[in-house]
């Protein structure tokens, strides 16, 4: 039984509950008609029972086959009003067709026989019935063939004479079928009101399950992000890590022999021409521990809204810059156009600026040097462009350049995070970054920002990657 009604509920995953419910009534009330009439087929035959009752039997034998393959195409209700034919049918073909048609004497009783059946059978279709007329339309036939059957009986076997018994009996008869359509019909709106309970226990269920998938899909995307974060986090530590003990060695390695080889040097010369070196290796340690503490604050300190006041603050950059020598010989240009208060994190912006204006002048080359800084900034947004006409940068390097230690060239000192920090500070303040480069003829840096204040502001909490970089 079970595997004849998976198989025939196949199609039906998608149809309401009380559908699926109504559907399985369906196919076990078909299968127990066809059970029920098997064994009385037997008894006609083996009864030597007049050809007619057999092939009656047959034939709503070969209806109820009908049924399935209507259900099998989804068209549940025609199967329902077949077996309702089908069932009304047999019984009618039976019962009054039979004593129309054959001699053998019968008391009007016998029209209980069929009153009983169409009873069972309005009971049955109470329980699968999709619309409510196909019950009114079983109990009107059962009335009716009843009621006909009663007549062919007093016709044929009493000659037409109505007794007190017969008519009491059959009015009797004919209020309990009337009473067992109202029965079914209530059980009918019983059952349909238990159904619609069940599913909408279903589909509040179900909508939990949804809800609970939708979350559990959030939650893994979140592991897979966390998960790459630190996939990313662990390969920049080890990078990292390797880089820093290098950078940081290198130079004080670098110092420690200078002052072994100054302290047997007697030439005064010489003397401050080593102390030039150590002052240019400390320098470099210098330059190299201020961009991990500009990494690290990046990563660990919360964000602030800050009213920038973009002339002020490049202009600050610049003083800050104009000591190096190599700068006096760079003219800067600034074309700033501030049109509204716009906020950021006032550190993190500086250390933006710093990055790329020393950039710039470290890798000037040209008889006419410049760094033009270009800023348009408004109550949303920020667009900052830092132009030089240095060395550039070749296009095979152009999407390496933010890689942690990366250098594109060799020939000037650097630790390789001015750009990686640049990027990362560039992110932690939700902007972009794009480098525009041609060799020899200069490169163009431009930071779009958005402004904090455009934003609800909050301070930003740690990412797992950033705990991971604080563990270290």
């Amino acid at each position: 039984m079970r595997k004849i009604l998976a198989y025939f509920l196949k199609n039906y995953e998608d149809e309401p509950f009380s559908v699926k419910i109504k559907t399985r009534v369906l196919i076990k009330s078909n299968i127990t008609c066809v059970a029920v009439l098997l064994p009385i087929i037997g008894m006609h035959i083996f009864s030597r029972a007049h050809a007619f009752l057999i092939s009656t039997d047959l034939l709503f034998v070969a209806l109820m086959l009908g049924p399935f393959f209507l259900i099998r195409k989804r068209n549940f209700e025609a199967a329902a009003n077949l077996i309702i034919f089908g069932v009304a049918f047999v019984i009618i073909m039976q019962n009054p067709v039979t004593d129309l048609v054959f001699d053998t004497p019968h008391t009007y009783n016998r029209c209980l026989e069929t009153s009983v059946l169409f009873m069972a059978a309005i009971v049955l279709v109470g329980l699968f019935a999709y619309q409510s007329y196909q019950l009114v339309m079983l109990v009107g036939i059962a009335l009716a063939a009843t009621f006909v059957h009663y007549l062919i009986l007093i016709e044929r076997f009493y000659q037409g004479q109505h007794s007190a018994a017969s008519i009491t009996f059959i009015v009797t008869y004919l209020f309990i079928m009337f009473l067992a359509g109202l029965l079914s019909k209530f059980m009918l709106g019983m059952y349909n009101k238990i159904i619609y309970i069940a599913e909408k226990e279903s589909h509040k269920v179900k909508l939990a399950n949804q809800t609970l998938e939708l979350k559990v899909a959030e939650r893994t995307q979140e592991l897979e992000v966390q998960n790459e974060e630190l996939k990313k986090v662990n390969s920049e530590l080890d990078r990292f890590v390797y880089s820093v003990s290098h950078d940081l060695r290198a130079p004080l390695l670098s110092t420690l022999g200078l002052i072994e080889i100054s302290r047997n040097e007697k030439d005064e010369q010489e003397k401050y021409r080593y102390l030039e070196l150590m002052h240019k290796s400390i320098r470099k340690l210098d330059n190299f521990i201020i961009d991990i503490i500009n990494l690290s604050k990046n990563a660990r300190l919360d964000l602030h809204h800050d009213l920038i006041d973009f002339d002020k603050l490049i202009q600050s950059v610049l003083d800050e810059h104009s000591y190096i020598e190599q700068s006096k010989s760079i003219e800067f240009k600034k074309d700033i156009q501030q049109t509204g208060d716009f906020y950021t994190d006032s550190k993190r912006l500086l250390i933006i600026l710093n990055n790329l204006i020393s950039n710039a002048i470290r890798y000037s080359n040209s008889e006419m040097p410049f760094v033009q800084i270009t800023v348009q900034a408004d109550l949303e947004k920020a667009t900052i462009k830092i132009s030089d006409n240095g060395i550039g940068i070749g296009p095979e390097h152009l999407e390496k350049i933010f890689q942690m230690f990366y250098r594109a060239s060799q020939s000037k000192s650097g630790s390789g995070l001015g750009l990686y920090i640049v990027k990362e500070t560039v992110q932690k303040l939700k902007g972009t970054v794009q480098v525009q480069s041609q060799v020899n003829e200069g490169s163009t840096f431009i930071v779009g920002l958005p402004s904090l204040k455009a934003h609800k502001p909050e301070q930003t909490s740690y990412t797992l990657a950033d705990k991971q970089i604080n563990s270290y």
